[in-house]
């Protein structure tokens, strides 16, 4: 008698027994032409997006603050990224719930990054009032050169001479854009530490999300970020409990949420579901010029519709992003 060999395609690890896994999502190729129109669109929608939602957010704010709680939207921003996964794994696995439940091993590893990215979405609405859009996106480079850092010292990853001079000028960027106002005044202190943790944050958890999507889990990257957000949305929930316990209690979390910040909402979570499908069929070169000219057209529309200016160390700032990326990803 034969011996029964198990059926291609079966995932045959603890956890996921007969479990017939879908077909993997059609890719575009990795290397589109730069100026393509396909890349074009792409990193337009990737810009677009994120420039429409980062001037809602400044748009939003009421006399240097926000009438709505923060945790309350950052949390509503992550159901709607979770059930648009949730809807997207039904439309593509007849089998998603199976699929979903089959990988609670790997979901569960997804708690810290997801406390991670909650803290870091909290913290863009912070920076937010201390920072015009513009410079706010400056100071948010300098998420590379702590990623270069951490690579080079905690995973001994020696960074080419090219690499640094990209995180030198990525630097240089970060100086410039705050040199205008800065002063040792604890007001200034607080609000740049307040970009250095975000930064932190996000590298941190870009680092393990990185990790757990190449590992060998099996899992498809849409279980994943499915996960990803469920835990996201729960870090807010808990945040809440402890910073806003009394406005959970009488049901007022979600005042001041007017059909404004709704819009914002839905932009923001379609923004942060939408990303993980649009860099997969971007290249390097393709999410360094759309960084740069993201933070360029943020930097001009909050100066057309805030009056928030465009002093020269901005701008100069600006050209050294465009060639801090280039010379790290060269």
């Amino acid at each position: 008698m034969a011996k029964s060999t198990p059926r291609e395609g079966l995932d045959m690890r603890p956890g996921a027994e007969s479990l017939e896994r879908p077909p993997p999502p059609p890719v575009l190729h990795e290397n589109i032409p730069f100026l393509s129109p396909t890349a074009l669109s792409y990193s337009a929608l990737y810009i677009g997006m994120f420039t429409i939602h980062t001037l809602m957010v400044r748009q939003s704010q009421k006399n240097g603050g926000y009438v709505y709680d923060i945790f309350a939207v950052v949390f509503l921003g992550e159901v709607i990224k979770l059930a648009l996964s949730v809807l997207f794994y039904i439309w593509y696995s007849p089998r998603w719930w199976d699929e979903i439940m089959a990988y609670r091993s790997v979901g569960k590893l997804y708690i810290v990054p997801g406390f991670l990215y909650a803290l870091y979405n909290v913290l863009l609405y912070v920076n937010l009032l201390f920072f015009d859009p513009g410079v706010q996106r400056v100071l948010m480079s300098f998420k590379v050169v702590l990623s270069g850092i951490m690579f080079q010292v905690v995973f001994h990853r020696k960074l080419s001479r090219k690499k640094w001079v990209g995180l030198l000028f990525l630097t240089l960027a970060c100086v410039l854009a705050r040199a205008v106002d800065f002063k040792f005044e604890k007001a200034d202190m607080i609000s740049t530490l307040m970009i250095f943790i975000a930064c932190f944050c996000s590298v941190l958890a870009g680092i393990m999300n990185e990790f757990l999507f190449k590992s060998d889990s099996g899992a498809h990257f849409v279980v994943q970020n499915i996960y990803l957000y469920l835990f996201c949305a729960s870090c807010n929930l808990a945040f809440a409990f402890l910073l806003r316990p009394k406005l959970l209690l009488t049901f007022r979390w979600f005042d001041g949420i007017t059909p404004f910040v709704w819009l914002m909402v839905l932009m923001g979570g379609l923004a942060g579901f939408t990303t993980s499908f649009v860099l997969k069929y971007l290249t390097i070169l393709h999410k360094e010029f759309a960084t740069g000219v993201e933070t360029l057209v943020i930097a001009l529309l909050s100066a057309l519709f805030f009056g928030t200016g465009l002093p020269w160390t901005l701008l100069l700032a600006i050209g050294c992003i465009f060639l801090g990326f280039r010379a790290y990803n060269s």
